[in-house]
């Protein structure tokens, strides 16, 4: 294939409809086809020649090869099928009157996964169609990249307007944020012109030398297991960052030969690691100034966010797909080899070794020979009959047509409609095919995954201590048989354990040393290695240690109260400096780097080392965790408050994702339509169109990018913004919909409303009194503005669920039994919750645990309206207490709440004073609703398995249960400790 005749293609494809089309369209005598593109196209070396209207009139067109104008038309074609309802025409293929829209005096935009409708009317004064084409054309010309001899780069220009096309407009007067929204039709505006362009462009790129196109799904692992095998919040990072950038490496050779428009999902535009790829290639630098990645020298850099899932899917050439493919699951695995060896040759030079083939260089190369797992699948566009045949035996069990040929829309898409004489409705080509070519892709994936092939891998020894499944790795192989290495200082690892203990935790000394096999080694060694290539990249992040730990996580507010209020006693806090001065500063969580607590540099510095001191102390001691206790309590008496001595952890998930993109909750095509168009098509009663009308409409690519680009900004910018910036916490991983991040206690119930609700922009019950943000937040849109930007998020919409566990634990409770109650819980907001559902558990110190699970909304305000109440002055500590003392001897509501809620507010009226007091009887009210709520439900759910009695007995005892934990539960976060942080301002959040 010719690489300049591709990507001249590719650039016709792409520019073939104008940016600014909805704006122009039946304004611009020109016509759309005739406005921006043909200067553009001038400048990227096109030629163009004039061509004759019906109505008689002229336009100058870009004029392509006959080969060239072939592909761009059929990609054009298909692009659109795939991604748009249909409307008719009349007899001389035109559309009725009220079938066509003026965007700029009606126009509408409509979420495309939600189906919710945005009106943009009356803009037409503010945009005028000659003003916004000859602006277009001007922002166009500035991302055009020529070669040292003047002629366009059309590679390097085809990758600056994939990039920047969404983005160059936003500036414009009297459009915004709109720019990035416009419709590529605005008669079905739920896809933008961005989605068509892209769509447009990959499928010309995939039909070049007539081939077919084809679907290249991609899946990698293992991911679970390589995440969750570590003993520190570092190596959940590391292990999720990188299989992120494996994830990268392997979408890598497809973008290199296509564009990472040839990426369906996930989408890249604005993925940071993508962005650098951009600059490695040759686009201009200066183009990214204002991107994040490229402003903050911090762990704050999106960098460091794990944004890539570990499945793709690609839009190639099928003749070359399973080359392709091939090529990727070798290129992984060598990919890992020479990072894991270069990791290991860095080891041994540390403690003086120098790499030699030594045994340790076998054991890893055994170890890594089939990571990691690859699995693919190739679903070239068939034609009809061949794909419902190919199709068939993955649905043996249904008697109708199989996937997309047996829906209901499929039927009414493939007849003729025709609802009045002279009208037709234009007939789908392949390009509607694509839901059948993905669901194939799909199914063929995992049919893919239930017969890899296994290798059996022996392993002699002990084993490593991470995962207990691997040899540690050693310079001998004699060692491996020489019983436990605990305890010895001449193994490989107690060496480094000596001379960088961030590699391999134990004594200084080299004893209790963790041992490491190749997965270890990866994980301990990958921050060194990831900064290093940072730093090739020429960023010079001035990071050190990159995660936040659990100890300084539960102290965080402990150091934000000394770090903004002067010592309680000044003598002790003194010798807790002196102590302190001569130490490295500690990672701590964003919030703590803010300006205004570092204008005391003295009390900050010092804050900042005091859990560098508490680990030293615990490491270096036999009796540490007593001397940890004993520093504490000096901590106390220097702030003249307690020390926090918890911290929470919560794992957010997205429910039923793969429901999304199979093309479940998908939209009706009534929803599709703007409010002009489906008043007209329901001004007739034809039962056919009204059919049509009501039928779910089959997923798309548009569907998928919608989806794909909501994901990032959720897990990119929105996540850390919630997470870092308006609570105390610190982002683990972020891809996707899922999500793991350490937050402080105080503001855990506040973290985990707003990822909630910046994840689908719109959920029952307003808390913004209760959980202040500075997001504007409505119908499946975030806006996030700042005084150096301001972004539009689209993000999930309303119909979006998500669901969260969180656990909150002391914290010198192992790491590893902290996670497994993290992922119980969650487990249980999908299950016991019924998804959209959180769940939060409290491990507590002393011995057993609470749990309480419940749905979003509601429960969610009660629970922070308790906490409320009993972090009030005038409110006693022994108002839950006595309140679970007294539920033991309360008699079964039977669906009645009045007497429970009497009975409540005396016991909280008893216990509160001023305010608190006044809000004692709705708080017991609302809570005593609730538990007839749930004993009811549980009475039901009981009944249909026991007798009646029984089931109402247990149905009693589970609801007076629950109220006990939801009780108990806000008592535990309404602490002293936790007491609500003061507002700060936007430039205080932003200073660091």
């Amino acid at each position: 294939m010719n690489d300049e005749n591709l990507w001249q293609t590719k650039l016709a494809a792409r520019i073939h409809d104008p940016a600014e089309k909805a704006l122009v369209l039946l304004r611009d005598p020109a016509g759309h086809e005739g406005g921006s593109i043909v200067s553009l196209g001038k400048e990227l070396g096109f030629e163009t020649h004039w061509v004759r209207r019906k109505d008689g009139s002229q336009v100058e067109k870009l004029k392509l090869s006959a080969e060239m104008e072939q592909i761009v038309e059929q990609s054009d074609h298909w692009a659109a099928a795939a991604d748009r309802a249909q409307f008719p025409k009349d007899e001389n293929d035109r559309f009725v009157s009220w079938a066509q829209v003026r965007f700029a005096e009606e126009g509408e935009i409509i979420h495309p996964l939600s189906g919710e409708c945005y009106a943009v009317h009356d803009i037409g004064q503010d945009v005028l169609a000659a003003h916004i084409r000859a602006a277009s054309e001007d922002l166009f010309k500035k991302l055009i990249h020529r070669r040292a001899d003047g002629t366009p780069d059309h590679r390097l220009t085809a990758l600056a307007f994939w990039r920047f096309g969404p983005e160059i407009g936003r500036e414009l007067k009297g459009i915004g944020h709109l720019w990035s929204l416009l419709p590529a039709d605005t008669r079905t505006p739920d896809h933008t012109i961005w989605q068509h362009l892209d769509l447009t462009s990959a499928l010309a790129g995939a039909m070049m030398d007539g081939g077919r196109p084809a679907l290249l799904t991609v899946s990698i692992g293992p991911v679970q297991d390589f995440i969750a095998a570590g003993r520190s919040t570092t190596d959940l990072w590391a292990g999720s960052h990188f299989l992120s950038t494996l994830a990268w490496q392997a979408m890598r050779l497809v973008v290199e030969r296509y564009g990472p428009d040839a990426i369906l999902f996930p989408q890249l535009r604005g993925v940071p690691v993508a962005d650098l790829w951009l600059v490695e290639q040759g686009v201009r630098r200066d183009l990214f100034d204002h991107a994040d990645w490229n402003e903050t020298a911090t762990d704050y850099n999106p960098l460091f966010a794990a944004a890539l899932p570990n499945k793709f899917v690609a839009l190639v050439p099928e003749r070359i797909g399973a080359e392709l493919a091939r090529t990727i699951k070798t290129a992984l695995n060598g990919w890992v080899r020479e990072e894991a060896r270069a990791m290991l040759d860095r080891v041994l030079q540390e403690i003086g070794e120098p790499p030699n083939g030594q045994y340790c260089y076998t054991q890893l190369e055994r170890q890594l020979q089939d990571f990691p797992e690859v699995h693919w699948s190739l679903a070239p566009w068939l034609e009809q009959n061949t794909l419902e045949a190919a199709l068939k035996p993955f649905y043996p069990d249904e008697d109708r047509r199989p996937g997309l040929f047996g829906n209901d829309a499929w039927s009414l898409l493939t007849a003729p409609i025709e609802p009045q004489q002279g009208w037709r409705f234009w007939e789908p080509n392949d390009g509607t095919l694509y839901p059948a070519i993905h669901d194939a892709g799909e199914r063929l994936l995992a049919a893919a995954k239930s017969a890899r092939p296994f290798h059996q891998l022996l392993q002699h020894g002990y084993r490593d201590t991470l995962s207990g499944e691997y040899e540690w790795l050693t310079l001998h192989e004699a060692q491996l048989e020489e019983g436990s290495p605990r305890g010895r200082t001449d193994t490989l690892w107690a060496r480094v354990t000596q001379r960088r203990p961030a590699w391999a935790k134990g004594e200084r000394d080299g004893r209790k040393a963790e041992h490491l096999s190749a997965f270890g080694l990866i994980k301990r060694l990958w921050p060194d290695r990831f900064m290093t290539w940072l730093r090739a990249q020429g960023i010079e992040a001035s990071v050190g240690r990159y995660v936040v730990s659990t100890h300084v996580m539960a102290l965080a507010p402990t150091l934000e109260k000394l770090m903004k209020n002067d010592p309680k006693d000044m003598d002790a806090f003194e010798k807790l400096e002196e102590k302190a001065k001569d130490l490295d500063r500690a990672a701590l969580p964003r919030r703590l780097m803010r300006g205004e607590l570092r204008a005391n540099a003295r009390r900050w510095e010092t804050a900042a080392r005091l859990p560098t001191l508490l680990e030293n102390v615990r490491e270096e001691t036999v009796d540490g965790e007593e001397r940890v206790d004993a520093l504490l309590n000096k901590i106390e008496k220097a702030i003249g408050i307690p020390v926090e001595r918890y911290y929470s952890f919560l794992l957010m998930d997205g429910d039923r994702l793969g429901a999304w993109l199979s093309g479940e909750n998908t939209l009706k095509y009534r929803e599709a339509f703007h409010s002009k168009i489906r008043q007209g098509l329901e001004g007739y009663r034809d039962s056919t169109l009204i059919k049509y009308l009501e039928s779910a409409r089959p997923t798309s690519p548009a569907r998928h990018m919608a989806i794909s680009a909501a994901l990032n900004g959720f897990a990119l910018d929105l996540v850390r913004h919630v997470v870092e910036d308006l609570c105390l916490g610190k982002v683990l991983y972020a891809g996707g919909d899922d999500v793991m991040a350490m937050v402080a206690v105080r503001d855990l119930p506040r973290a985990m409303w707003l990822l909630r609700l910046v994840y689908s922009g719109r959920i029952e019950g307003n808390t913004d009194d209760l959980f202040k943000h500075d997001l504007q937040i409505d119908k499946g849109f975030v806006r996030w503005t700042n005084s150096d930007k301001d972004r539009l998020y689209q993000v999930m919409g309303g119909k979006a669920t998500a669901s969260t566990g969180a656990v909150i634990a002391h914290h010198q409770a192992p790491l590893a039994a902290v996670l497994r109650e993290l992922r119980a819980a969650e487990r249980r907001a999908k299950t016991e919750g019924g998804r959209d559902a959180f769940s939060i558990t409290v491990v507590k110190r002393s011995g057993g645990a609470l749990r309480i699970t419940e749905e979003w909304g509601e429960p969610v305000r009660l629970l922070a309206e308790l906490v409320a109440f009993l972090r009030d002055e005038a409110t006693s500590r022994r108002a839950v207490y006595h309140s679970v003392e007294w539920l033991k001897d309360l008699p079964d509501p039977k669906g009645d709440p009045t007497m429970l809620a009497s009975l409540l507010t005396y016991q909280l009226e008893r216990q509160s004073g001023g305010l608190a007091k006044a809000q004692a009887p709705g708080l017991a009210r609302r809570l005593a609703e609730r538990v007839v709520q749930r004993e009811t439900k549980e009475r039901e759910r009981l009944a249909r398995t026991l007798p009646v009695d029984l089931a109402a007995k247990q149905a009693a005892e589970v609801a007076r249960g629950w109220l006990a934990n939801f009780l108990t539960v806000a008592e535990f976060l309404a602490r002293e400790t936790r007491s609500t942080p003061v507002a700060v301002t936007q430039e205080q959040e932003r200073a660091a």
